[in-house]
């Protein structure tokens, strides 16, 4: 497909149709979705029903592995992991974001007033300065303010 796609010759080899076409070689791609995938089981709950069949603590691990009996998904995860240098274990951090219900006044937590007003023609360094003033004023024990990207 990406020969077809570039336009290349049939001889072109697949590594330099990778590069010309940005695409990740399919064995790192399949590499990078299952530490993706390990990753986010790793975050469930140790009494989840997954957790506990995945990472199961029973598993032989030092069986010779056939065609037949295949390593299980965590330890042929945990083999790419070390072998990139990877956290088997890695600190996962859940955010809780409040809810605010629509039909609750938003005008009672949101101040839509600078500290120093500004207009259009004092020019865009001091309307910015004056946002980061109020910020600085208004909401100093917040940990977390999203705003906009110019500032």
């Amino acid at each position: 497909a990406l020969r077809i796609a570039i336009g290349a010759w049939r001889s072109t080899r697949i590594c330099n149709l990778q590069v010309e076409a940005n695409v990740v070689p399919i064995t790192l791609y399949i590499q990078q979705q299952s530490i993706s995938l390990y990753y986010k089981m790793k975050a469930k709950d140790p009494t989840h029903p997954v957790h506990t069949h995945i990472f199961n603590p029973n598993h032989r691990r030092n069986l010779v592995w056939t065609k037949l009996f295949k390593k299980p998904f965590a330890i042929q995860v945990e083999s790419i992991l070390n072998s990139w240098n990877l956290s088997n274990n890695p600190m996962l951090e859940t955010l809780l974001y409040p809810i605010i219900p629509p039909w609750f006044n938003l005008g009672q937590l949101i101040e839509h007033d600078l500290v120093n007003p500004t207009n259009k023609s004092m020019g865009k360094e001091q309307n910015k300065q004056s946002v980061l003033e109020t910020l600085r004023t208004k909401y100093h024990d917040y940990t977390h303010i999203y705003i906009y990207r110019w500032l």
